[in-house]
């Protein structure tokens, strides 16, 4: 018995979901999930006044990177203010460096500015 030959033939395949169409998932760039929302804590969310005796002055902040916002500056976490002033006199930006003390109340929260003598 002779075998036919015949040409094989390629079936058309539909696809119904055009991510798999286009030959690749859809980009994660738009999934909603991977979006991280920082959280603040209290102090974040309060800012930092200044104590009437701060040696800093408004426009030192302002070179330091801190925003004023309701007459209260921010980022207001002691870590950050005191990375942020040793930053930017490291870098030339500030003459002085400053010591950051951390003199809150309950109720409000206040750092005192000294300029360090050396």
């Amino acid at each position: 018995m002779a075998q036919q030959n015949s040409t094989p033939t390629l079936s058309t395949l539909t696809l119904s979901d055009q991510r798999f169409a286009a030959g690749h998932e859809s980009s994660p760039k738009n999934d909603i999930s991977l979006l991280r929302i920082p959280q603040r804590t209290e102090e974040e969310e309060h800012g930092f006044s200044l104590t009437p005796c701060s040696d800093i002055t408004l426009a030192e902040l302002k070179i330091a990177g801190f925003t004023s916002r309701d007459s209260k500056f921010y980022p207001s976490t002691q870590a950050e203010v005191e990375k942020s002033i040793l930053h930017h006199f490291k870098i030339g930006d500030l003459t002085d460096n400053f010591i950051v003390k951390d003199v809150s109340t309950p109720s409000r929260s206040l750092f005192s500015f000294h300029r360090c003598p050396f």
